[in-house]
């Protein structure tokens, strides 16, 4: 790759000419243009995948813009509400942001490209008048069934201005992962002011390009990702709007992601230090140089190598891999890569407007996750992740939100590696990828029994469990009152030798009666210990009937003085 490339027109932020790529993926169609059957023999349109670096502003963006209406129309196939974590992390949010500026009754929110609703949802349930921003018909549908008003209108300056003159003026305005989708910057964030009252918050959230580059996460490339975004290159954009930037967190989601606190430039609220602690590290790992982004398409080249190594050898040793989601990115990696059912049978989703569908381009069938428990495939790719030289296998169990989690195991004459943990593969599953606390259960005689163990909500929590030493007969009981699978359970018998582990969601409680002497089993948690919010069920409650292996159990006294069901607290929101 050269330094140059011919002129690819002006950046989009600050008017520079564009000359420099950051990396070029080829040919690839629109991401969420998920194709039905019936059009399996219709073609497709591909658009350049090229993004390109200003050098004056550092704003990376693509070279073509398909336009906004490409993207977000009323077949739109992106549903927010289908991923578990992503509900939690808007949960947790609404009751961030309530707390830390005092929302209440008298407060008013809007949120931009407000989805189905996922969101605003708690503020209503808050009592909190909202006012979602949401282009697409069928979304913008689902919001308004939630009880959540919403406008079906490309945000901008005119629509703000149409906004403020209906008396539209706010406390919170919110953007999630929306602003790389604009193809107007300028226009998009001029438009913010007119709707936030004199002391209001802005705040916005969107993948780092920093995590993108450390992490060489090209899959999040694609065509609704107009930019590629840092706090370096967003400076300027809020300040030619008046606005200014008093705070930065980092999040874990979308493999590393920023929210940024915005305000108007007279408000009183004080800069934080975290401000200039960011801009620090994007300088200390040169985002405000050339050198960095002229390198990152050489290791996007050996990531595509890397997967196609694996794969080719899995198809060689006559394996077969599935793919669990059918994200936007996934289509990326998979385009560029050239992987199409010669490699990946099919993969599922859990979002039905996916189902049945073909993934574009590669036109790899998309299944209910049901269809990998029947199948029983050798590999399972989390979101056809890129990083899966050692993939962990993901089977679903009949229990919804329940997965065997079964590491890949590389062997030699010393013994064996795996992988027990990856964020970013339990994040792309739409499960809780938190990790806040671990807990070692240590049992010396075969035939103890401990549980039925949950926390209940807001300590709610979901675990990954898996035996080190012994082997225990598992149990899950299903807790989450409304749902189809409420009082059922389900047994698994996890082992030190066939290393399986459990993700276990939230509103489910949890047992085990260990099989052999000398069992220990590792837990980690998605929520810290309450003692307040620790509840159980009895182990023999008649109401749910489990059936354990060995008889008389050996319990603690506060096992067998659990309470039976109706008598306990809520186990927390289904997951």
């Amino acid at each position: 790759m050269t330094d140059a490339a011919p002129n690819h027109g002006n950046c989009r932020a600050c008017g520079a000419p564009l000359v420099h790529t950051f990396v070029d993926l080829g040919l690839s169609p629109v991401s969420n243009a998920f194709i039905k059957r019936e059009d399996a023999g219709k073609g497709e349109m591909f658009y350049p995948l090229h993004a390109l670096v200003c050098d004056h502003c550092w704003l990376v963006q693509l070279s073509d813009v398909t336009g906004a209406e490409a993207h977000f129309h009323d077949d739109y196939a992106y549903f927010s509400s289908f991923s578990a974590s992503w509900l939690e992390h808007a949960r947790r949010y609404v009751e961030d942001m309530t707390k830390r500026f005092a929302l209440g009754g008298n407060s008013r929110v809007m949120e931009i490209a407000s989805n189905d609703g996922y969101l605003l949802q708690y503020f209503v349930q808050a009592g909190i008048d909202c006012l979602g921003i949401e282009p697409t018909g069928n979304t913008a549908a689902a919001a308004r069934e939630r009880g959540v008003a919403s406008r079906e209108v490309f945000f901008g300056h005119d629509t703000a201005q149409s906004l403020r003159d209906e008396g539209w003026q706010v406390d919170l305005l919110l953007g999630n992962n929306v602003l790389a989708h604009v193809p107007d910057l300028n226009d998009f964030v001029g438009g913010m002011p007119r709707v936030l009252k004199a002391e209001g918050v802005i705040t916005l959230e969107f993948p780092h390009l920093l995590r993108l580059m450390a992490e060489t996460q090209f899959d999040t490339l694609y065509h609704e990702h107009f930019s590629y975004l840092s706090l370096s290159a967003l400076l300027p954009v809020f300040a030619r709007a008046g606005l200014r930037v008093f705070d930065v967190q980092t999040l874990p989601t979308h493999g590393g992601s920023l929210r940024l606190f915005v305000c108007h430039q007279a408000a009183a609220h004080a800069a934080t230090a975290q401000v200039a602690q960011c801009l620090a590290a994007e300088q200390a790992a040169g985002l405000t140089t050339l050198a960095p982004y002229t390198a990152f398409a050489e290791a996007v080249r050996a990531t595509k190598r890397s997967l196609l190594d694996f794969l080719v050898t899995a198809r060689r040793a006559g394996k077969r891999v599935v793919g669990y989601g059918a994200p936007a990115k996934g289509n990326t990696l998979l385009n560029y890569c050239g992987i199409g059912t010669d490699f990946i049978d099919y993969t599922v989703d859990r979002n039905p407007h996916k189902q049945g569908t073909l993934l574009p381009g590669s036109r790899i069938p998309v299944l209910a996750p049901e269809a990998i428990d029947a199948d029983r495939p050798d590999y399972v790719l989390p979101g056809a992740d890129p990083g899966g030289a050692q993939p962990m296998k993901f089977v679903a169990a009949r229990m919804p939100g329940v997965f065997l989690v079964e590491p890949e195991q590389l062997r030699d004459d010393r013994g064996h590696f795996a992988r027990t943990w990856c964020e970013q593969a339990f994040r792309e599953q739409g499960l809780d990828a938190r990790l806040v606390q671990c807990n070692v259960s240590y049992s010396r005689q075969r035939g103890t029994l401990r549980g039925m163990h949950y926390q209940a909500a807001p300590y709610a929590e979901a675990k990954l469990i898996r035996v080190t030493r012994g082997k225990v007969h598992d149990v899950l009981l299903d807790l989450r009152e409304g749902t189809p699978g409420f009082g059922k359970w389900q047994a698994f018998e996890l082992s030190s030798d066939n290393a399986a582990m459990l993700y276990v969601p939230q509103g489910v409680a949890h047992g085990f009666q260990t099989l052999c002497d000398d069992t220990e089993m590792f837990y980690q948690m998605s929520a810290p210990y309450s003692a307040a919010h620790a509840a159980g069920v009895r182990w023999n409650d008649p109401a749910f009937d489990i059936s354990w292996p060995l008889e008389d159990p050996i319990l603690s006294p506060r096992d067998q003085q659990h309470p039976l069901w109706q008598h306990q607290p809520n186990a927390g929101d289904p997951t």
